[in-house]
């Protein structure tokens, strides 16, 4: 079975976002994911970043909506490189 990754990267919300509409036009199964970045993350000084704090939020509520939607939405906090390769080695 064929599914659409749309991974949710910087545009954080489902209302007017143009590359996930492009996803659900591709006549399969999307299964929007997050994928919080430890190249990132392990550079800040704190975990209480304000803007931590705000994309976990949205974050939260991209998943509800999904999940509200009857879709399964996708969260890794592994790598990136290391989570999207799980995921194609998963798939072959």
């Amino acid at each position: 079975m064929k599914i659409t990754l749309f991974w949710h990267r910087r545009d954080l919300r489902v209302h007017d976002n143009v590359g996930l509409a492009a996803a659900l036009q591709s006549g399969h199964p999307v299964v929007p994911l997050f994928i919080y970045d430890r190249e990132i993350l392990d550079l800040l000084p704190s975990r209480r970043d304000a803007r931590v704090t705000f994309i976990y939020q949205q974050v939260e509520h991209l998943a509800a909506q999904t999940e509200a939607a009857g879709a399964i939405f996708w969260l890794s906090t592994a790598g990136r490189s290391r989570y999207l390769s799980n995921c194609f080695a998963s798939t072959t």
